[in-house]
């Protein structure tokens, strides 16, 4: 899957619509048969991520009942999207299932699919995984249109580190600049500020676009 998605940045890179369409088309194709095969797969997660990814591009692309009539069929499929295991792994395929969501179906579904993903991560949101999980769930959910609620949420969060990066990936994709500076200010330490920018821009879902 992952040469399958390397095919399709390619195509994207080189401009050719026509042939990155029929990648995705394929991709998609092939993890909802996996995923209708076996649904306690230990790469349903991995799988649905995958899918929806591609299909967020082929909306992107101008696709958009192809793209909505897939997530819909894959949303059927899948039945309630609360059957991960894992627990940080969970929370960042939810919180991409909550991107679609606000894409392809309403905002209010996505902001609850948001709140599921961060409630994952309870008693995980240290630095690493967990606090990264945690992160990308509150920073959706203020890319969905509630920023007050995600805000509130990441100054709740007790570790520091956390709470701050989420505060900036917040900040950031909303285009706050004043209030993002605010933030990287309060770190006392120049490598820890760099190690948010980092973040920010190579780690952060959707940071390479910015």
């Amino acid at each position: 899957y992952q040469s399958s998605l390397d095919t399709v940045y390619l195509h994207r890179h080189l401009g050719d619509k026509e042939s990155e369409s029929t990648k995705l088309n394929q991709t998609i194709h092939e993890c909802m048969t996996e995923i209708k095969s076996d649904l306690s797969t230990g790469k349903l997660s991995y799988l649905i991520k995958l899918a929806v990814t591609s299909m967020v591009r082929l909306h992107d692309l101008g696709l958009t009942n192809e793209a909505h009539s897939l997530f819909h069929e894959l949303q059927s499929s899948s039945g309630n999207w609360k059957k991960f295991n894992f627990v940080a792994e969970a929370s960042s395929t939810v919180t991409t299932v909550a991107n679609a969501t606000a894409l392809f179906c309403n905002k209010d579904e996505a902001r609850e699919l948001c709140l599921f993903a961060y409630s994952l991560t309870d008693g995980n949101r240290g630095v690493g995984f967990g606090g990264n999980a945690a992160c990308e769930a509150l920073v959706e959910l203020s890319q969905i249109g509630y920023v007050d609620e995600a805000v509130t949420l990441a100054n709740s969060l007790k570790s520091m580190e956390v709470r701050l990066r989420a505060l900036c990936g917040i900040y950031s994709k909303g285009r706050r600049l004043d209030s993002l500076h605010e933030v990287l200010n309060r770190y006392t330490k120049a490598e820890d500020a760099a190690k948010a920018c980092w973040w920010l821009k190579f780690d952060m879902p959707g940071g390479e676009t910015w």
